[in-house]
C-alpha cells in the first residue's frame, strides 16, 4: 500500500510539478558496495553529460552555474574499499559519519546496533580510524552526522546536542583537524529544529545538510543545504526525472518526501 501511494504521488508530481534540471545538484548515498560500482558509474556519466560539475560543498554554495555535490551519510567501510573508484572517476565527496561505531573503537555489538538503527541489511562493517584517515588524505571532505545515528527530534534537548557535538569533537580527535559540516540522521524537516540548527552554529558547524527528495529548487545556503537521494537500483533516467521535481510545496503542507 506504501509503494503504491509513493508511486501514484511521483507520478502527479512528474505530471504538474515538473520543472528542467535544477541548477544545484546535491546528491547522497549511504553505502557503495562492489556490486553498485557500475551505477554509481553510470551516475557520474549521466550528471556530467546533463551539462553538470562535480565541485566540493563549498563550490556548490559559491559557484554559479551547473554544479554537482555528492554525500555519503553514516559509516561504511564499502566507502574506503570505493577510493580506487573515486580516484578512476575523478570525483570528491563529503563524508558525513557517526563517530560511535568506528570499527576500532567500538565493540561488534555496539556496531549491530548503530547498523539496525539505520536498518541497513547488507555488509555490517563499519571504517577504522585509520581508513577515516585515508579517506580524507584522498582529499575527501569529512563531515559529522551524530555520534550513534539516533533521531535528534526525540531526545532531550542535552542528549540531542551531546550527539551533534561528541560526532564533531571526536572526529576532530581522530583527524587532527577541524571538522565544520554537519548532516542530521534520517533527514527529514521533522528531524531537526531551529534551536538545534543555533546549537550547531553556535558550536561552530558552518553548513547543515537536509535530505529530502525533491528540494533542489530551493537555493543551498549554508543553513539549509537540501540533498537528494539517488537510488543506485533504479536507472538514470528514473534518477533524473525526479531531480526534476519541484517538491517545495508538498513538503511544507505534509513534511514528507513527494517520491518516497
Amino acid at each position: 500500500m506504501k509503494r503504491s501511494i509513493q508511486r501514484a504521488l511521483r507520478s502527479l508530481h512528474l505530471a504538474f510539478l515538473k520543472q528542467g534540471l535544477p541548477e544545484k545538484l546535491a546528491l547522497y548515498f549511504h553505502a557503495l558496495e562492489p556490486e553498485d560500482h557500475d551505477a554509481f558509474s553510470g551516475m557520474v556519466n549521466a550528471v556530467r553529460a546533463a551539462g553538470y560539475r562535480f565541485v566540493s560543498l563549498e563550490e556548490h554554495l559559491e559557484k554559479a552555474g551547473p554544479t554537482a555535490f555528492i554525500s555519503f551519510d553514516d559509516n561504511y567501510r564499502s566507502w574506503h574499499r570505493s577510493l580506487p573508484l573515486f580516484d578512476r572517476l575523478g570525483v570528491k565527496a563529503m563524508f558525513y559519519v557517526n563517530s560511535g561505531p568506528m570499527q576500532d573503537r567500538s565493540s561488534r555489538a555496539e556496531q549491530n546496533a548503530f547498523f539496525d538503527i539505520i536498518n541497513h541489511h547488507g555488509e555490517r562493517e563499519t571504517m577504522t580510524t585509520a581508513e577515516l584517515r585515508e579517506l580524507s588524505a584522498a582529499g575527501h571532505a569529512i563531515g559529522c552526522h551524530t555520534h550513534t545515528h539516533r533521531c535528534l527530534t526525540r531526545l532531550s534537548v542535552s542528549e540531542a546536542e551531546e550527539e551533534i557535538k561528541r560526532s564533531r569533537d571526536e572526529l576532530q580527535l581522530m583527524l587532527g583537524e577541524p571538522v565544520v559540516h554537519f548532516s542530521f540522521p534520517f533527514g527529514m524537516p521533522r528531524h531537526f529544529n531551529s534551536s538545534l540548527g543555533q546549537y550547531c552554529r553556535a558550536i561552530g558547524l558552518q553548513t547543515v545538510a537536509h535530505a529530502t527528495a525533491c528540494q533542489l529548487f530551493r537555493r543551498p545556503e549554508p543553513s539549509h543545504i537540501p540533498r537528494h537521494q539517488w537510488r543506485l537500483e533504479q536507472s538514470a533516467e528514473w534518477n533524473l526525472a525526479n531531480a526534476c521535481i519541484d517538491g517545495r510545496l508538498f513538503v511544507r503542507l505534509t513534511g514528507r518526501s513527494p517520491v518516497g
